[in-house]
């Protein structure tokens, strides 16, 4: 097995596709996508070495970055011992619901141990919290933004642990729950309350649901769990270990689980609609679902696609679901009838499901050095609706299906290149 080091840097585009900044180059991997501060300013990111097998999480402050000079993280920290998850995080919780964490608002940023490609099994298992101190102030360029300034991660785990992950966790209300994807099929909450401490993301578990398991027995479901828009009580949806989609309640109760088969397994994560009425979710072997949320039955699936294992994207009224599959086709359908803001009286007809052929000309550009042109792929409609709210419709609208070579629908407006090639994520 070779261990020729490889690197990735991070860049931000704006809304428009220009380049804002790029990062000097990050040893190894990235692991999922950078996460960013509430405000933008700092980026959080996790990157494995050394053929996948050592672990880093590395901090970059964007104040002040300039597009012609590479931004240094500030702050790093390695694990000789194993890789690490992608990153999950939560803007301006009410504590760090962790041991150590009380009175802390600042984001909290969550991962673990993640399989090291080295090992057969279960290795082994630990969980790890960063936030920045109350009263943190940011090292300054003048000292290239090397110095810890008393940083570290918390150790979530006081034992070692029996699970690894190999997907961002996700957390809801105020910043006390915490939903992961885990090793043998299972899944792990930690539901939280004000003024109570059992369960603290350092202390006992609230769930452990196990579903069908995968192949190899001990592998982990490979999606975040996504959540419906309840804060405190949120629905959760994820793709099992094997080829199943799962819905559970907040506590993730497995004895109220509701489980659906598939024909194939859930790579990508789930979607919910603005309303919480449908979820979208993709199966690995290209058919794309929208489903009640109250039984998990499918309003619609379309089948499609080539092989789905990228991130689907739903615009933010619930009228556009972007799908991106391995052969490099993006398709946006339009699922729902988006609001207006002058609305008529007058009804809305229905759209029927039509097909278009992939445009010759991409929606990406081919970057020009790091400074690619973004031109849209949705198309906003053209009549409005009474509903202030996205309807669902009865059958997607396929507008538009451009080709973009190499591209998966990923929401995010970093990317990460190697070798002067741009790989974007829409």
């Amino acid at each position: 097995m070779s261990s020729v080091p490889y690197f990735r840097r991070v860049m931000s585009l704006n809304m428009n596709g220009t380049l804002q900044w790029v990062s000097t180059p990050l040893e190894g991997i990235a692991a999922g996508s950078p996460v960013a501060s509430f405000d933008g300013r700092y980026i959080f990111l996790t990157h494995n070495s050394n053929v996948e097998t050592v672990g880093h999480f590395s901090v970059l402050d964007s104040l002040d970055a300039q597009v012609d000079i590479d931004v240094l993280p500030f702050y790093s920290e390695i694990n000789d011992a194993n890789p690490f998850t992608p990153p999950g995080i939560y803007h301006n919780p009410e504590e760090g619901y962790f041991d150590g964490g009380q009175f802390n608002t600042n984001d909290i940023i969550v991962w673990a141990h993640a399989p090291s490609p080295l090992q057969v099994g279960v290795g082994t298992g630990a969980s790890f919290a960063f936030q920045f101190p109350i009263g943190f102030v940011s090292p300054s360029f003048a000292v290239g933004r090397q110095a810890s300034g008393g940083l570290s991660s918390i150790l979530l785990s006081k034992t070692t642990q029996d699970w690894q992950a190999i997907s961002a966790p996700a957390m809801t209300n105020k910043g006390r729950s915490l939903y992961w994807s885990v090793s043998r099929g299972q899944f792990r909450s930690w539901v939280g309350k004000a003024g109570e401490n059992v369960n603290r993301f350092d202390r006992l578990k609230t769930n452990d649901p196990e579903f069908a398991r995968g192949n190899p027995r001990w592998s982990a479901p490979p999606n975040t769990p996504t959540l419906s828009s309840d804060p405190e009580k949120p629905m959760i949806f994820a793709g099992s270990a094997s080829n199943q989609f799962i819905k559970m309640d907040y506590l993730m109760d497995p004895a109220t689980a509701l489980v659906r088969d598939t024909a194939s397994p859930i790579w990508s994560r789930a979607i919910v609609s603005p309303d919480d009425k449908f979820v979208y979710f993709a199966e690995f072997s290209g058919t794309v679902h929208q489903a009640n949320t109250t039984d998990l039955v499918d309003t619609w699936a379309i089948p499609d696609f080539g092989a789905l294992d990228g991130e689907m994207s739903l615009t933010s009224d619930g009228s556009m679901l972007i799908v991106g599959d391995l052969s490099g086709k993006v398709s946006a359908f339009q699922v729902a009838q988006g609001p207006t803001s002058a609305p008529t009286s007058s009804p809305t007809q229905s759209p029927t499901q039509t097909t278009a052929e992939p445009s010759t000309a991409p929606s990406v550009t081919a970057p020009t050095g790091f400074r690619p042109t973004v031109k849209p792929i949705l198309q906003p409609t053209s009549r409005p609706t009474r509903a202030p709210v996205a309807k669902p419709t009865a059958s997607p609208t396929l507008p538009v299906v451009n080709s973009i070579s190499g591209a998966k629908a990923r929401a995010s407006v970093f990317a990460l290149v190697m070798s002067g090639l741009l790989a974007l994520s829409l």
